[in-house]
């Protein structure tokens, strides 16, 4: 134990810890990327529309595209993103729930009425509005008669 206490100190045990890095060397986004990625998948969740595993990868897919970021050759010939980034990306974003969503109960059923609906359709305008896509949102709601 004499030996072992000469050779390591507390600061030199504690400190071998926080070496882990950020991110991986062959991560394809960065963890700001990633975080934005993870806030839109919870932002669809809670406007009911949640995502699933095959969706949320060709949106990643898209993502990188968009954003010019360099991609694995199989994301390019399949036009998605691959299941192991998925998994890895669950990993390391904790937040996001990915999974199939499930059929409609009768509870949810009787509860679609006019102020859910209501709620609902401020909450698209608001979508609308945050993409300077008013004149979209005007269209769309001229269309309803």
């Amino acid at each position: 134990v004499a030996y072992y206490k000469s050779k390591h100190t507390l600061e030199s045990l504690v400190r071998s810890k926080s070496i882990k890095k950020a991110e991986h060397h062959s991560q394809i986004f960065s963890a700001a990327q990633e975080t934005e990625l993870s806030d839109y998948l919870k932002s669809c969740c809670f406007l009911n529309h949640g995502l699933t595993t095959i969706e949320t990868r060709k949106l990643a897919h898209t993502h990188a595209i968009k954003n010019r970021i360099k991609i694995p050759v199989n994301w390019k010939l399949n036009n998605i993103a691959s299941a192991d980034w998925l998994i890895a990306f669950l990993k390391r974003n904790a937040r996001p729930s990915i999974r199939k969503p499930e059929a409609t109960s009768q509870a949810r059923a009787a509860g679609f009425n006019q102020p859910v609906v209501s709620l609902f359709s401020d909450h698209l305008r608001n979508v609308y509005a945050k993409h300077n896509q008013l004149v979209a949102w005007d269209w769309l709601m001229s269309q309803d008669g």
